[in-house]
């Protein structure tokens, strides 16, 4: 790569993953680091006084002795909307773009865009069209899932809902390429408020995950979150790539999860009070993967009337209530909304450097006016980082 697409950052503190001997991801911090983009990756990051000769004609760009991370991964979103009725296309795609500039601003240079969530499946598929050519128009990267329709067990039309889900839509929105991952969400419980479906029964959830593993699409499972479904051995069936909530999985359910390389993903900010917490120290100690996303407790009732999605809050406030909730440390919690966020978006077998400042990953970074996670874990929420950069270009800087 010539100089002009290279790049030379110094004067900084690395925040970088390794594996320890049993293969789990360790966080180790160096002091009076530098970090080489060439072109969209990574292509050193250690010591500045081990910086390699080929690099040290480049022009340093000093960090100010600020931390420089990963870009944060929020891997599990809250439903996006479609639009309201009335509400046009274009004023639906200004809105989420908007969003998503707010959004890389915070650091996120990777999210998940949930949406489709409609029985209907014109309904269904404008939206996903409508997240294509969001997509398409933003630097950051988005991983857009289909959230597929809850249906009542007592609807008149169950079966038929359920055979359009299974045999029409996600067919036709895998064959057009609209969607990067399904979604399914098993809880037999009836919202008290609005009579809707929570989520699906175990049979249903099982035959719309049925449905995305044949055609190969990537699944994702929310599961024991009000109650102990079952619905966790449902994730080495289809390999889904993470099982959210978890907070009556039992042991059974963590083997499960061990046996599939499913990444457990705990949302802090959709905890009850009343629920109990997801089996942190068993996770751990099948060296289960723990994501951390941002969905909240509002998200499974449906979008609300003005069509625009809840306000996006960083995945850094996701990390800090997870430390207070679950007792994760801070560089548990950091790995969660970065490397193991990467793993969910990527896949088990995706390139494991994704998520982390190693050699050959993508140059998506974050530079934060903090000296270590402890730190940025206590700041306030609306923390904005110094610098973002997304596939090696600089995108955002703090006013």
């Amino acid at each position: 790569m010539s100089k002009m697409t290279s790049a030379l950052l110094t004067d900084c503190r690395l925040t970088t993953f390794a594996l320890d001997a049993s293969g789990a991801s360790e966080i180790a911090m160096i002091d009076d680091g530098a970090l080489v983009i060439s072109g969209e990756i990574v292509a050193w990051a250690g010591q500045r006084s081990s910086l390699p000769d080929q690099w040290k004609d480049l022009p340093p760009q000093s960090c100010g002795g600020r931390l420089l991370t990963p870009g944060l991964v929020d891997a599990f979103t809250g439903l996006h909307p479609g639009p309201t009725e009335g509400m046009g296309d274009d004023l639906y795609v200004a809105q989420a773009l908007a969003q998503l500039a707010e959004n890389l601003a915070q650091g996120v240079t990777w999210r998940e865009f949930k949406t489709g969530a409609d029985a209907d499946k014109e309904g269904a598929m404008h939206q996903l069209l409508l997240a294509r050519r969001i997509q398409a128009a933003v630097p950051q990267r988005l991983s857009v899932t289909l959230r597929a329709a809850h249906v009542r067990e007592d609807d008149e039309d169950h079966d038929a809902r359920i055979e359009t889900l299974c045999t029409k839509l996600i067919p036709e929105a895998h064959i057009t390429g609209l969607l990067d991952a399904v979604e399914a969400l098993c809880d037999d419980e009836i919202d008290d408020e609005t009579g809707e479906a929570r989520g699906f029964s175990l049979d249903d959830a099982s035959t719309v995950l049925e449905a995305a593993y044949r055609k190969k699409i990537p699944t994702r499972l929310g599961c024991e979150r009000h109650a102990d479904t079952g619905g966790v051995a449902l994730a080495p069936s289809f390999y889904a790539r993470c099982a959210a909530y978890l907070n009556f999985c039992d042991e059974l359910g963590v083997e499960a999860l061990a046996q599939a390389r499913t990444t457990a993903m705990l949302l802090p900010l959709a905890q009850a009070p009343d629920k109990p917490l997801p089996p942190v120290d068993e996770l751990r100690g099948q060296r289960i993967p723990i994501a951390l996303g941002t969905a909240g407790a509002e998200d499974d009732t449906g979008p609300p009337a003005t069509g625009r999605a809840s306000p996006w809050v960083s995945p850094l406030l996701a990390a800090r209530r997870a430390c207070e909730l679950y007792g994760l440390t801070a560089a548990e919690a950091f790995a969660g909304v970065t490397l193991a966020g990467a793993r969910v978006l990527g896949g088990p077998n995706a390139d494991p450097r994704l998520g982390t400042l190693g050699v050959g990953a993508p140059a998506d970074l974050a530079l934060w006016d903090a000296a270590d996670l402890e730190m940025l874990l206590q700041a306030e929420p609306s923390l904005l980082p110094h610098r973002v950069w997304v596939r090696g270009q600089r995108i955002a800087s703090k006013r």
